[in-house]
């Protein structure tokens, strides 16, 4: 189904191939030294850490909104995202 595929390819654009996440807690405590072992290896082409929460959506005249926001090191994220091909409409 071609329009399956369209949304598959964009949702999966924004995620990563692996992800290591801590374990019963929020948040662990980031080791540089793994991290470069990590980005030396040379299928990796992006490392970075991210954080991720809850937030309040408030806009004029629209209910307000929980939801899940998540962020990563600017840099790191256009290596990752073509973000002119990504807008529909607008720009950045």
């Amino acid at each position: 189904n071609g329009f399956f595929d369209v949304i598959k390819s964009f949702l999966l654009s924004y995620d990563p191939d692996v992800r290591i996440e801590a374990s019963g807690q929020a948040t662990f405590a980031q080791n540089e030294a793994i991290m470069e072992q990590i980005r030396s290896l040379p299928e990796v082409k992006v490392i970075s850490p991210y954080v991720e929460g809850k937030a309040l959506l408030a806009m004029e005249g629209v209910q307000n909104e929980v939801v899940d926001v998540k962020g990563i090191e600017r840099n790191s994220f256009f290596q990752l995202v073509d973000i002119e091909e990504s807008i529909t409409s607008g720009v950045f």
